[in-house]
């Protein structure tokens, strides 16, 4: 390249280095908006979870700063962000005024995709004369003209009416942020994804309305919806979000959610056996893909009872554990549990099972049966399990052991095994690559990097004889000589 022709792309970087961003074109734009996408759904650990609030509230600040810069951008962000409403930490107004937009303006209420309730117990109390500027904003006639339009035809409340239940409803905007909440959910026709932390919520408005409201989108119901229970909450008590999620949203409705349904901190008080089992005579045509129970404490009856309100269920996981003293720990029945996913056997495809925080008290020589043979899984193909669901560690008791390959599904393409790598583990594994080729021809990977391996013999064997059947074996090497440089 030549002087000149250097000289004058140093004079294009510097012509470029001072481009603004509303002078970006508006793909370029839009594309580095996609790395500012809030995420949805909670998490249990509440380090991780707390971190996850404070991201998501820097990026909806990010984007509301951007929408006040230009009218450019204004255009740009100001979709992108309506699609979100996190309910702030610190303004109680948030969700009157959104209602009053959408009632003044019905058309912006097709942009609301997500909705995220986890700080109910800020708003005990309200500011002085709250309530009376709030009801001012919208006429209650208003609301009532809107609102009537977003029911189900079948429309069902037990024993109060259509007209009565609304009216009741509509009557409290201003009084209280939750039902702010439930117009904000009736009048979103696009809603996508729900989640709420339960804490002082005792109110059936919320589960009724997703239950019934009318969804303008493909799935006619919600794609993901998350209930987090609040650690802190009672056991006994009765009144819960979630009570009436199961009764009127999974049991009343036909397709509630399509995608995922992830609970969190869920015990054997909330729902009863008996709340499960409450029949409302409609066939289970369930669609949900994924479910997924973090830190929960179910028996295999309220396991079986939840499993079987779906059909053709994709994912499932269970991670046992909640660090709740007055919470029960409950007996893992994984025998049970393998009768109640058998009805997803043509269906399941990853399966995820942690034991490893559960607070049931076993003795070092009782015997806990493995989940036995899961051959009849035809469509599985992850399973990523700790070593109590596929290993007896008790075999001296006269219990049968059966070879891994004779309990894996034949379709398996990965396993994560979470155990203390000991002789057990190695006598497994040797089992498994011995046999794995003719047994499970499409298995491609076997992770036990959870502990470090031991510096053995049989450690260089597996890896070997792993590498000669074409399989990736993951382990930890920290304990492992380092490898020497030809």
């Amino acid at each position: 390249m030549t002087l000149p022709d250097r000289l004058g792309t140093l004079e294009i970087a510097k012509q470029t280095s001072n481009i603004s961003l509303d002078e970006l074109p508006v793909e370029l734009i839009l594309e580095i908006l996609s790395y500012l996408s809030p995420t949805r759904g909670f998490f249990v650990d509440e380090n991780v979870e707390q971190a996850r609030q404070n991201e998501n509230e820097l990026i909806l600040k990010s984007l509301h700063a951007l929408t006040v810069s230009c009218r450019r951008l204004y255009n740009v962000v100001q979709p992108i962000l309506c699609k979100t409403f996190i309910l702030p930490r610190n303004n109680v107004k948030a969700p009157q005024q959104l209602v009053r937009t959408f009632i003044e303006r019905p058309i912006s209420r097709k942009s609301l995709e997500y909705i995220e309730i986890y700080n109910m117990n800020a708003y005990a109390s309200f500011p002085e004369g709250f309530e009376q500027e709030a009801s001012k904003d919208v006429s209650l006639d208003d609301i009532l003209a809107q609102v009537e339009n977003v029911w189900q035809p079948r429309f069902h409340t037990g024993r109060m009416a259509k007209e009565t239940w609304m009216r009741q409803l509509v009557r409290s905007y201003g009084e209280s942020i939750l039902t702010s909440i439930v117009l904000l959910i009736a009048l979103a026709p696009n809603l996508l994804d729900f989640a709420i932390m339960e804490r002082s919520i005792s109110s059936d408005y919320p589960a009724t309305t997703l239950a019934l409201k009318k969804y303008h989108n493909d799935r006619s119901g919600l794609r993901n919806l998350w209930i987090k229970q609040c650690p802190s909450r009672a056991p006994a008590l009765e009144s819960s979000f979630q009570k009436y999620v199961f009764t009127k949203c999974v049991r009343a409705s036909r397709l509630p959610v399509s995608g995922c349904l992830w609970l969190g901190n869920v015990h054997d008080a909330t729902p009863s056996p008996s709340l499960f089992h409450q029949a409302y005579a409609l066939p289970e045509i369930f669609g949900v893909e994924e479910m997924t129970l973090d830190s929960c404490e179910l028996s295999s009856l309220e396991l079986d009872a939840l499993l079987k309100s779906y059909t053709n269920l994709r994912r499932f996981t269970c991670r046992w554990g909640i660090h709740d003293d007055r919470v029960r720990p409950r007996e893992i029945d994984l025998r049970a549990l393998n009768k109640s996913l058998s009805r997803h056997a043509e269906s399941l495809e990853s399966l995820v099972l942690d034991t490893l925080d559960s607070g049931w008290m076993v003795t070092m020589d009782q015997h806990i049966p493995t989940i036995g043979s899961l051959r009849h899984y035809t469509a599985l193909t992850y399973i990523h399990v700790s070593s109590l669901v596929l290993f007896d560690d008790n075999i001296d008791a006269g219990n049968e052991e059966v070879p891994l390959c004779g309990l894996l599904p034949p379709f398996l393409e990965e396993i994560v095994i979470q155990s203390e790598w000991d002789e057990d583990l190695e006598e497994n594994l040797l089992f498994l690559v011995e046999h794995c080729q003719e047994m499970l021809p499409h298995l491609k990977i076997v992770d036990c990097s959870w502990r470090p391996a031991h510096n053995s013999p049989n450690t260089f064997l597996l890896l070997g004889l792993f590498d000669g059947a074409g399989v990736r074996f993951k382990i930890d090497s920290s304990n492992l000589p380092p490898v020497r440089e030809r």
